[in-house]
């Protein structure tokens, strides 16, 4: 659904912004990865969640300590 899209843990939070018109809140982080990380505050296990400004960001897929892919849904 045009709600909702999956991305590479690896994309810029610029990226973010420019190609799907995501704004997340400024932090201490370059990834979208990054971000969920600082934001549960561990690394997560699949199907874990952020909600946060009007989206939810689930983690799809993750390799050892490394998020590979989430998918953001616009709420």
């Amino acid at each position: 659904d045009e709600r909702t899209t999956r991305v590479d843990g690896g994309m810029s939070i610029f990226d973010l912004r420019e190609e799907l018109d995501v704004e997340l809140p400024e932090g201490d982080y370059e990834t979208i990865a990054g971000f969920v990380l600082e934001q549960l505050g561990h690394i997560p296990r699949e199907g874990e969640t952020v909600a946060v400004d009007g989206y939810r960001i689930t983690v799809s897929e993750v390799k050892g300590v490394k998020i590979e892919s989430v998918v953001i849904r616009k709420l």
